[in-house]
């Protein structure tokens, strides 16, 4: 197969999956240099002799979490490839199908100004194929972020995010943002990456013909619930924030008054999320950080 431009780089962020890691790196070489694939180690376990050929690992013993290993991958290629002006973010469990790397870059290209791209990602479900995200949205009336969902979508279209599986931003928008928002350390700064793209003007797309494979993961409870109102806080109007935190605060009243006991113990973990996540958005806005 004919391979991607020197100006395309990939970054890879692996946890704990060194099989699935391989699948990902063996996937992605037939397409982009593996001198220009770099492996965010945030578990610290991989032995590089396992791996020559594959990629480059990047590994100083810190875990970084999702956020804060994409952009340590983005800062090492401005530092060692400026002359790289993509970058292609997945984790160790993506594998592109077909033309589906060309079909991001020819959207992409259409945006040169600046942009955030992602794929269709679907997933194995008791021997069918499932896809689970074709964008995400954040629909009324509580702006919970959503995946599209609809297996018979195609083309380009506009979203609010796209999932942090798999996407290309170019690195002129990685350091016009100051990167993606690390707060979170794991889940939902995808979505934050999307809202500040979007108030910066840069387009948020995804393009459907391009599929990729991926394990769809989620949160805890109590790590959504903090990680939703952090956004709020973080990300959103006023009025937004004031409707999500209003819908939080009234599902905790209604378990709170729940006849079950394990029911009413969920109020609690959910009230401790939502001080975690203001104390959190507190501590960053005391700091003068912006993100």
């Amino acid at each position: 197969m004919t391979k991607s431009s020197d100006s395309l780089a990939a970054v890879v962020v692996h946890y704990q999956s060194p099989e699935t890691l391989k699948i990902t790196l063996a996937n992605l070489g037939q397409k982009i240099d593996p001198e220009l694939i770099f492996i965010v180690d945030n578990s610290s376990s991989l032995v590089k002799d396992n791996f020559e050929g594959l990629g480059t690992i990047l590994d100083d013993g810190i875990n970084r979490g999702y956020a804060g290993g994409v952009n340590h991958g983005f800062k090492y290629i401005s530092l060692k490839r400026p002359d790289v002006t993509e970058v292609l973010v997945c984790t160790h469990e993506a594998v592109f199908r077909g033309d589906s790397l060309e079909e991001l870059l020819k959207t992409a290209a259409a945006h040169p100004n600046g942009h955030l791209v992602g794929p269709k990602l679907i997933t194995q479900d008791t021997g069918r194929e499932v896809t689970w995200s074709n964008g995400g949205q954040l629909p009324l009336p509580f702006f919970y972020p959503k995946h599209d969902r609809s297996p018979s979508r195609s083309g380009v279209r506009k979203v609010d995010w796209v999932d942090g599986a798999t996407f290309i931003m170019d690195t002129r928008t990685w350091a016009a943002l100051g990167g993606v928002p690390e707060e979170f350390f794991m889940y939902m700064e995808d979505v934050a990456l999307g809202l500040r793209c979007s108030a910066a003007g840069i387009p948020v797309l995804v393009n459907l013909d391009a599929v990729v494979e991926q394990t769809a993961n989620g949160p805890s409870r109590r790590l959504a619930i903090r990680n939703r109102i952090l956004l709020a806080l973080r990300y959103m109007s006023p009025w937004k924030r004031q409707v999500i935190i209003a819908e939080v605060r009234g599902r905790q009243w209604l378990m709170s008054v729940h006849p079950s006991k394990d029911v009413r113990s969920k109020a609690q973990e959910s009230r401790e999320a939502v001080r975690e996540a203001k104390h959190v958005a507190m501590t960053i806005a005391a700091s003068g950080r912006a993100s």
